[in-house]
């Protein structure tokens, strides 16, 4: 998968410390969801109009690195 192979690249070009280097390495291949941050949804939705005022939210989506990866059949004994 092409975005793994830039990920791993950049986290190796980083030049971070071996213990940051595996959580960073944790957080991105083996976690099975990812956070991100909502924007629009909580700017449509806010109720008072505070001006300067930037609502967000906070979501979670299923980490694209896991979903993509081949999975496992699970192998069953025919009867």
């Amino acid at each position: 998968m092409e975005l793994e192979v830039e990920l791993l690249q950049a986290l190796e070009r980083a030049d971070l410390p071996q213990m940051q280097k595996e959580v960073v390495h944790t957080h991105l291949f083996k976690h099975e969801r990812w956070p991100w941050k909502q924007i629009v949804r909580p700017l449509l939705t806010q109720s008072a109009k505070v001006p300067g005022s930037m609502p967000y939210g906070k979501g979670e989506m299923p980490n694209p690195l896991l979903a993509a990866a081949p999975r496992k059949e699970a192998s069953y004994a025919s009867h």
